[in-house]
């Protein structure tokens, strides 16, 4: 178990679903865009799934509506 990077709260690390902060070099390429991340750097920072899409719609400084 891990602490959630966005809501502090306690992810399963291993589960299907987690992400997992990953930083490398990624080649551009000519039609755009990128290739995937070699040399990956894995760091011990988990997020949920659905704290992800929040934060990817700019949604995680909102309160709740209750």
């Amino acid at each position: 178990m891990a602490q959630c990077e966005f809501c502090k709260k306690y992810v399963d690390a291993m589960a299907y679903g987690t992400f997992r902060f990953v930083s490398g070099w990624e080649e551009n390429r000519r039609a755009g865009g990128t290739h995937a991340i070699s040399l990956p750097q894995r760091q011990d920072r988990f997020a949920h799934a659905h704290c992800i899409d929040k934060e990817r719609r700019g949604l995680t400084n909102q309160g709740g509506l209750f």
